[in-house]
């Protein structure tokens, strides 16, 4: 009898071994909402209402009359609104970008290279094709989507040109005007822009804030007074 019970004893011992480990608790993935922008770019004024993506815009505003309708940008993206100056080269590149809605389409945008902002004398107009060799580029791009696009770089009639008023503290301000060619291989109509203004707040980088201030009149010597 004691020969069977010690049997049965060896046989579930040996089967518990044989067992595999009990496998670890799985991970509950949490639902993420990715159609929000992470916090630290949220807007303060739209943080009060969570039903909405929040998105960063610049101070500014932006306007033309495309096709003869007037157009307003109310958006400014953080990210392509910005002068900054290289210090190795000696030279600036201005960003400007203006879009119709906050979703970033339709939009307009304008990219000066090579500016040397602290000699600049405003104002000062900038126009597509008419660079020599060692002077400030202008591109433009305007786009409805990824199909939709119309660019400076390829040949118009009537070349975009683009007039610097003042670059105050972060302001800048100016006029612009011209024609876009669709970019290939689209063949959409070129687009005509007149009459265009923009007041935008910029991001500057290397780029001091401000005008300098008139330095003050020295004091004519004093004369002495005689005995």
């Amino acid at each position: 009898m004691r020969s069977v019970v010690l049997l049965i004893a060896v046989s579930l011992l040996g089967a518990c071994k044989d067992e595999a480990p009990a496998a670890p608790p799985r991970k509950v993935k949490k639902s993420v909402d990715t159609t929000r922008i992470p916090v630290p770019n949220h807007s303060p004024e739209v943080m009060k209402d969570p039903g909405k993506p929040r998105r960063v815009t610049m101070k500014g505003s932006m306007e033309a009359d495309l096709s003869g309708r007037r157009q307003h940008f109310v958006f400014f993206p953080r990210g392509d609104n910005a002068a900054v100056h290289y210090p190795d080269t000696g030279v600036s590149r201005v960003k400007l970008r203006g879009a119709l809605n906050d979703e970033g389409t339709p939009s307009l945008a304008f990219t000066l290279s090579g500016l040397k902002l602290d000699t600049l004398e405003f104002p000062a107009t900038f126009i597509v094709g008419e660079t020599k060799k060692g002077e400030p580029s202008l591109v433009a791009t305007y786009e409805m989507g990824r199909a939709d696009q119309w660019t400076s770089e390829v040949e118009s009639d009537a070349p975009m040109r683009i007039t610097l008023d003042s670059l105050t503290d972060r302001t800048l301000t100016g006029t612009f005007e011209g024609t876009l060619a669709p970019k290939p291989p689209s063949n959409n109509e070129p687009v005509r822009f007149e009459r265009g203004t923009f007041s935008v707040e910029l991001r500057l980088t290397n780029i001091a804030r401000g005008e300098k201030a008139p330095a003050e009149a020295a004091e004519p010597p004093k004369t002495p007074k005689t005995p």
